[in-house]
């Protein structure tokens, strides 16, 4: 029987899955309508806002595109939980309690070694390396005993912000615990110590006096830290017995009494009349014992300062002994001082002061004054008047010099003014006898006018003091002579003050005797300031501190003061012959003194007092002064001109024998060479042979007959002829001849090296007599004519080589031009090194592209286009700043770099083999041992040369330099003997086998040296950034020769040498070559100044900063390479 499928519309079969599932089904116009109108309720606020999963409202103003559910959230309702931080993307942080767990895990404890435990303690959690227990003799492994508890096993914490900043992280309440009671502990055992201390003291002390302070026990007072068993005094409180400050005056409007400090400042008892024992805080009681004691205080501070260990209120008695011993020794100070101040100057009458009635007694004297300072009325006086006596009465007061009155026209000298006066041998006397004059306005004093001393033995009138003054101004009469002797007397004193005072030393008021100035400036005599300083350590005119080592030779007041004490001979001679006998008398030592102006003033006076007889005598001696004048002047000139002959004279006769050695010599060995020249003549064929024996030949023969007798006529050509012997400008001429020779020898060699030895003939001549020296200063002895020739002979070959070599070449070719840089649209880069292999095939170029290229040397001349590619390009990390190739094995390449790296490569694979980091700084320069192969030395900018062995990763050796080393090198023929340049401007020359000195230190350059290369085994030659280059000889500290000509000062410019030639480069962009015979250039090559392509048609010459960096010579040839800063690279040869 068929089954029966009752007939369903497909709409309800839908209908009921829908129901069903959970698909969503579309919304209808009306569900959307009731939707958006329920969303508008919300927001008004009508209706109740929907709510999530967790029963939280969703505000309702929140953005569709917010709260809308992803459909792959799977979302059954309005949720916002897809916009919350995901479970799976949120970072849980560590707990306040977690923390890390300190020490070892005791509970589990390991009786065996466990594989993979510490070798030394046995614990898991660590290795023998990181172990921190003492290292074991023999270790937990091969013992099996005390083996170490394994520390816990530290969690992996997540700390927020708060947690890493957290000072309490970790803290355990426990472990502070311990230490805390750990402390009581401690400190309950100190007081018991002190308490059991203090009562045995009690018992001790049971006698001792009841009026103490008054002591708190077992009291705990504000501020103070008490201890029951410790008597502490409490001074800051009142004694119960004292009356409290605020109970000594109720009176609100009495002193302000302040509870806080408990002080009251002002007096309390202000203006009652009872005396009372406080009178307020701010009372200092000044009367009896406080001064004292105030005193005693400051003594104790000071004391204190000073290093002495005393107190006022501890040790009352020491202080009180100390003070009273230093009172003791100032008053002891005191007085010596003042003793010794009187003993030199005097004036100790004069400390007693007179008494007051005196002072203020009235004087005879009656003047009044205006309120405007003027005097009204009493005694005037002139103008020079007040001016004597402003400078009397200051030297009245007789503190060191002066003159007080005794009478109408007497004057004593006070004690002090009376020594000085005989030490200046009565000056000072005179002196104030001329000040008399002329304020008195007198021409002579009366004669009962004095001038005393303070014992009154001296007196104006006699010659014991000053000398005799009565012939000065005695003629009266009239006021021109008046005048006169005024202007005498006036230029006496300013002759004395302006002349003499200038070199009188400010001690001994006599002319200085061997000047010494001192280090504040003051010039005095040597023995007078040598015997101040030893009584005084000071200056006498400034006070400053002085010692002997501050005083110091003054030369040119020396000699201004022998000048001066000349001068002064020649006018007291003058004046010695103008003293004689009677009234009309002048001392010597007063004319020494006078000017020319005023020789003629006195001459003029005391004219008129002569008579005929001594105008004769006069006249008589003038003359014979004046011709004996004339006469040493005379003496003197033609003396000197003489002597001027003499040695003029002296001077040409050593010159002439001078000459006549040198055309000796150069004679002797004109004579060798033309025996030299007359052997090769005889030794060559005759033409007359060859001409006879060419009849027969065939023409190949004849051919060749013909090229030898044209080679004979040019040797017959270069032969001496006789008319050549005469000195003068023919013996350089062309011989006589054919035409045909004299054009092949204008054609030839020979003149052109003869034009160049004319453009040197200067160095030729001072290069020949220094190799002809020896010769020349021992002169030609009679020895055997074999030893003669060999000496001649040596210097002279010498000289010849160095003639030939020097004219060998004339100038440098191109053959081929590289560039460094690979870009030829930028600037080019500095090439620092170039360096041949050593078979001379291969060379490498390096510099500050850090890239090292090695061409082959054959394929570059010989390429037909000007384009030349490397074989091989190493690259290296930093600036290479030197390349070495190895003398033994081909493809080995050491380099240098900016980093202080050095580095050994395979220049065959491009690869690094070896790499040395070492040095600190900067390294300049490596290079190979030629002898040693496996040796490599460096240097460094700091200071230190390094060796370095191909069979060790590290330095074998070090050099200490004092400055940077800027260049280092091998010598060629030995294995322990270096050179190297440093930046204190010389050559070092060590033996490697004794590293502590240097063999030999050449100096000479004024400038760091930045190149050194070996010419020979003996000869160095180094370059310096002081445009030099300088020749030295390992036997010799001496330079050998200087080479000038390039220009060198701040930069690496290369040097390189062949064995006879030295190439260098310029900071003109030039090549410059020597030849190590002769200190001026051979010939320079100048390199082309471009830049890049792109700056062709815009350089300018003189903006250009270009440079010859460096030069390398290929051995055995006539070959070097050259490289400037624009990379480009020349190889050029000598023709």
């Amino acid at each position: 029987m068929a089954n029966v499928v009752a007939n369903v519309p497909v709409s309800k079969i839908l209908k009921d899955k829908s129901a069903c599932e959970d698909e969503p089904r579309k919304k209808s116009r009306e569900d959307w309508r009731k939707a958006k109108e329920l969303e508008e309720a919300r927001k008004a606020g009508t209706a109740p806002a929907a709510v999530d999963e967790e029963g939280k409202d969703i505000n309702p103003h929140i953005p569709q595109y917010i709260s809308a559910t992803p459909w792959y959230f799977g979302a059954q309702g309005p949720t916002l939980k897809h916009q919350r931080p995901q479970p799976e993307k949120r970072k849980y942080f560590s707990g306040i309690d977690e923390w890390y767990k300190r020490g070892v895990d005791t509970s589990k404890i390991a009786t065996k070694y466990r594989k993979g435990a510490c070798e030394n303690c046995g614990a898991m959690t660590h290795k023998k390396k990181e172990c921190m227990e003492r290292p074991r003799k023999i270790g937990a492994k091969f013992t099996n005993a005390n083996i170490a508890p394994d520390e816990f096993a530290q969690p992996e914490l997540c700390v927020d912000y708060d947690g890493k900043r957290d000072r309490w992280a970790g803290y355990d309440l426990s472990e502070h615990k311990a230490i805390v009671e750990e402390y009581q502990k401690i400190e309950e055992a100190k007081r018991q110590m002190r308490a059991e201390k203090l009562n045995a003291e009690e018992n001790d002390e049971q006698d001792s006096d009841k009026d103490e302070d008054k002591y708190v026990d077992e009291v705990d007072m504000p501020g103070t830290k008490v201890d029951s068993k410790q008597r502490i005094t409490v001074r800051n409180l009142r004694i119960r017995e004292d009356t409290a400050k605020y109970l000594r005056n109720l009176d609100l409007q009495s002193a302000y009494y302040d509870p806080k400090t408990r002080s009251m400042r002002d007096n309390p008892y202000a203006g009652t009349d009872r005396e009372v024992d406080y009178k307020g805080g701010n009372f200092v009681r000044f009367s009896g014992d406080t001064q004292q004691h105030a005193n005693a205080q400051l003594f104790a501070w000071e004391a204190h300062e000073k290093g002495v260990d005393v107190h006022l209120l501890a040790e009352p008695t020491k202080l009180e002994l100390l003070k009273q011993e230093y009172d003791k020794k100032r008053d002891e100070l005191k007085d010596k001082a003042r003793e010794s101040i009187i003993k030199r100057y005097g004036g100790e009458e004069h400390l007693q002061a007179p008494p007051p009635s005196l002072l203020l007694a009235q004087t005879e004297h009656y003047q009044e004054y205006s309120r405007y300072g003027k005097m009204s009325k009493g005694l005037r006086y002139t103008k020079t008047q007040l001016l004597f006596f402003k400078t009397y009465s200051t030297m009245k007061k007789g503190l060191v010099l002066g003159v007080y009155e005794a009478d109408d026209e007497s004057f004593t000298l006070t004690p002090a003014a009376a020594k000085y006066n005989e030490r200046v041998q009565g000056k000072l006397l005179k002196h104030i006898c001329f000040i008399i004059l002329i304020v008195s306005g007198k021409t002579r004093l009366s004669d009962d006018a004095r001038v005393m001393s303070s014992n009154g033995d001296g007196n104006l009138g006699s010659d014991s003091g000053a000398g005799s003054s009565r012939g000065i101004g005695e003629s009266s009469r009239n006021a021109k002579r008046h005048t006169h002797s005024s202007n005498i007397l006036l230029g006496i004193g300013s002759s004395l003050e302006d002349r003499n005072n200038d070199y009188q030393c400010p001690i001994c008021f006599e002319l200085i005797d061997e000047a010494h100035i001192t280090r504040c400036g003051h010039t005095f005599c040597y023995h007078c300031i040598v015997k101040s300083l030893e009584a005084n350590s000071r200056c006498p005119k400034c006070s400053l501190a002085l010692s002997q080592q501050d005083i110091f030779p003054n030369f040119l007041l020396n000699e201004l003061v022998t000048k001066y004490k000349a001068r002064i001979k020649g006018l007291s001679e003058l004046g010695s012959s103008y003293v004689g006998d009677g009234k009309n008398r002048v001392v010597g030592t007063e004319l020494s003194v006078l000017s020319r102006d005023g020789l003629r003033d006195i001459v003029a006076v005391e004219s008129a007092h002569l008579t005929l007889p001594d105008v004769n005598v006069m006249l008589e001696v003038l003359t014979q002064r004046k011709h004996l004048l004339e006469a040493e002047t005379c003496a003197i000139q033609n003396k000197l001109l003489h002597e001027f002959l003499k040695h003029l004279l002296q001077q040409k006769e050593e010159q002439r024998n001078q000459l006549q050695k040198e055309m000796a010599l150069i004679k002797r060995d004109m004579e060798e060479v033309e025996n030299i020249l007359r052997d090769v003549q005889n030794k060559c064929p005759r033409v007359e042979d060859l001409k006879k024996s060419s009849e027969n030949d065939t023409a190949q023969v004849s051919a060749i007959r013909r090229e030898m007798i044209g080679l004979i006529d040019i040797i017959d050509s270069n032969m001496v002829k006789p008319n050549e012997r005469v000195m003068g400008n023919e013996t350089f001429a062309n011989p006589s001849g054919n035409q045909k020779q004299i054009e092949y020898g204008s054609s030839s060699t020979l003149a052109i090296r003869r034009k160049r030895m004319h453009g040197h003939f200067d160095d030729f001549v001072q290069c020949y007599f220094h190799l002809r020296a020896k010769e020349l200063l021992l002169g030609h002895k009679s020895q055997s004519q074999t030893d003669a020739s060999h000496s001649t002979s040596s210097g002279l070959d010498i000289f010849r080589e160095n003639l030939v070599k020097f004219s060998r070449y004339n100038t440098l070719r191109p053959l081929a031009t590289l560039n460094y840089s690979s870009d030829i649209f930028n600037n080019s880069t500095i090439v620092s090194s170039i360096e041949f292999d050593k078979d001379n095939e291969f060379f490498a170029i390096a510099g500050v592209t850090k890239r090292i290229k090695v061409f082959d040397y054959g394929a570059v001349i010989h390429d037909t286009v000007d384009i030349h590619y490397p074989s091989i390009e190493m690259v290296s990390s930093s600036k290479i700043s030197c390349v070495s190739w190895n003398s033994f094995h081909k493809g080995m390449l050491a380099s240098s770099d900016y980093e202080g790296t050095v580095t050994v490569w395979d220049a065959a694979t491009g690869h690094r083999t070896k790499t040395f980091q070492e040095h600190e700084k900067r390294c300049w320069s490596v290079d190979f041992n030629d002898v040693d192969t496996r040796l490599i030395a460096s240097g460094s900018d700091d200071a230190r040369v390094k060796l370095w062995s191909l069979n060790t990763d590290h330095s074998v050796a070090s050099l200490e330099a004092k400055a940077n080393v800027c260049c280092v090198k091998f010598n060629p023929c030995s294995s322990c003997h270096l050179a190297f340049g440093s930046a204190d401007h010389c050559v070092h020359y060590y033996d490697l086998r004794n590293m502590k000195e240097a063999l030999r230190i050449f100096k000479g350059h004024r400038k760091a040296v930045s190149y050194v290369k070996f010419i020979n085994k003996e000869e160095i030659v180094s370059a310096s950034t002081d445009s030099q280059l300088k020749m030295w000889n390992i036997n010799n500290p001496h330079c050998l020769r200087s080479f000038i000509g390039h220009v060198n000062e701040k930069n690496f410019v290369g040097l390189a040498t062949d064995g006879d030639y030295v190439a260098c480069g310029s900071e003109n962009n030039a090549l410059y070559v020597y030849y190590k015979g002769l200190t001026k250039q051979l010939f320079s090559y100048k390199f082309d100044a471009v830049r890049s392509i792109l700056e062709i048609q815009d350089r300018k010459e003189e903006d250009l900063n270009e440079f010859v960096s460096a030069v390398c010579w290929r051995q055995m040839s006539n070959v070097v390479v050259a490289a400037n800063s624009q990379g480009i690279i020349k190889i050029l040869e000598f023709v």
